[in-house]
């Protein structure tokens, strides 16, 4: 009698303990499905800004994860962008009985497990470094300062990592795509793939600018090598074959803008000083070969472009040609600043401009001329003196890029922003200076899916 009383206590001891170390485990799991699953909603979300949308997305990676709806299973999605102050906050209840092992020898209740949880998308910081499309190859050395080398491109290589990236920045986020090889990056943080595309502050630039230059265009004249006296634009170089060879050259002042319509070269042991304004070349490229170029406030001081003052560079299709290509040579030392407002520099160009504040190449997108790894449609280099600082956007280009190694991070409001359909920096090592620096120039902004705290 007192073996079978006792004996009947120690199975409800052992029965108690299985049963909650597996109300436990499915408690985890559940949670765990939950996470997913607004995360999932979140991101959904953020991207279309519908909440059936998020829904949808919710309830399909609770599914997957094993917790669909039905079968002693209830999801519960909702809205929480009010509770939680952020316009993409999802919250997932699911709700799961749990079939009972030994507990039926002393209940016939069915236990059950309900969890919650709460995604969001946050902004995580500035990205210096934005490939849309093509993806982004990290092949030569990088310094990055406070910034995010991103890639919105799909595929298993949206960031390829060759050679490594050091500074005090976060580095890899990817969107569709994956980064593999993001082991050799050495960061504050590790890097993220599958994450919320990162925004473009750029893209409404082409409507824009190009419905401006289609009003300028049929203003030029040109066979007009100088302009005729009294019109509102400078056609130059005056030389016909547009090359700059073995002397110096010093723009004049008093244009609001500057217009090519054939390549301009500028080969070794050349100085070009520019002045503040805006720089167009119409069907024609701009070939830095060799020598320096340099923005001045005087055409011949000593006083350097800075953050109020500087140049914007377009390269835009002529009447019957696709835009130039944009080389700053391994030989040439280019030392230019866009301006933090283009109307300070170019006072009475078209509306549409100001879309270019903080701008220092654009370069409108086209069908098929964006080049590629044997042909870059911009491809910039220069010397350990190219010191690029302010905005630039490729929409459509392959862009190869090293510039700007040992730029001083802390040299007022220095600002590096590269934006590009493919970005490849694998010729020399490259530095970044943004982040809380990019004071007048628009950056992109990385966003990351996160459980609300």
């Amino acid at each position: 009698m007192l073996f079978g009383a006792t004996a009947l206590l120690l199975i409800g001891f052992v029965a108690l303990g299985t049963e909650a170390g597996n109300w436990y485990a499915v408690n985890a799991t559940v949670q765990h499905a939950a996470d997913a699953a607004a995360m999932a909603g979140a991101a959904a979300r953020s991207a279309s800004g519908n909440m059936a949308v998020a829904t949808a997305a919710a309830r399909q990676a609770a599914q997957f994860n094993g917790y669909g709806d039905g079968g002693g299973t209830i999801v519960t999605v909702t809205d929480a962008s009010t509770a939680y102050a952020n316009s993409s906050a999802v919250r997932v209840q699911i709700e799961a009985s749990i079939a009972p092992i030994l507990l039926t020898l002393f209940s016939s209740a069915t236990p059950a497990v309900k969890v919650a949880a709460v995604g969001v998308v946050k902004d995580i910081g500035p990205a210096c470094l934005l490939a849309t499309s093509g993806g982004l190859t990290i092949g030569a050395n990088q310094h990055s300062y406070s910034c995010i080398y991103a890639s919105n491109a799909a595929g298993a290589d949206s960031i390829r990592v060759l050679s490594s990236v050091t500074g005090d920045g976060v580095y890899g986020y990817t969107t569709v795509g994956t980064c593999p090889t993001c082991g050799t990056l050495y960061s504050d943080r590790p890097a993220a793939a599958y994450q919320p595309s990162t925004t473009n502050p750029y893209k409404d630039i082409y409507n824009g600018v190009s419905a401006a230059l289609a009003e300028l265009r049929p203003t030029i004249d040109y066979e007009a090598v100088p302009p005729p006296s009294g019109s509102d634009y400078a056609l130059v170089p005056v030389t016909a074959a547009g090359e700059f060879n073995g002397t110096t050259y010093a723009w004049q002042t008093g244009r609001p803008l500057y217009v090519y319509t054939s390549d301009v070269v500028i080969n070794a042991n050349t100085t070009v000083t520019l002045v503040p304004g805006l720089y167009i070349f119409l069907g024609a490229s701009l070939r830095i070969e060799g020598g320096r170029v340099q923005c001045m406030k005087q055409p011949q001081g000593t006083v350097p472009c800075d953050a109020a003052d500087g140049v914007t560079i377009i390269l835009a299709a002529g009447q019957m040609t696709d835009p130039g290509r944009l080389v700053i040579g391994p030989g040439a030392e280019v030392a230019l600043h866009s301006p933090a407002t283009l109307l300070a520099v170019a006072p009475n160009v078209p509306s549409p401009y100001p879309l270019l504040n903080g701008m220092l190449f654009y370069r409108p997108a086209t069908v098929d001329q964006g080049g590629d790894a044997g042909n870059p449609a911009v491809d910039i280099s220069g010397s350990a003196g190219t010191h690029l600082l302010g905005g630039m956007y490729f929409p459509n280009a392959y862009v190869r890029y090293g510039a700007n190694y040992g730029q001083d991070p802390d040299a007022g409001s220095s600002c590096v922003v590269l934006v590009a359909a493919t970005i490849d920096l694998t010729t020399t090592p490259s530095s970044f200076p943004s982040g809380s620096q990019c004071t007048t120039t628009p950056t992109p902004r990385v966003r990351a899916v996160r459980l609300a705290g």
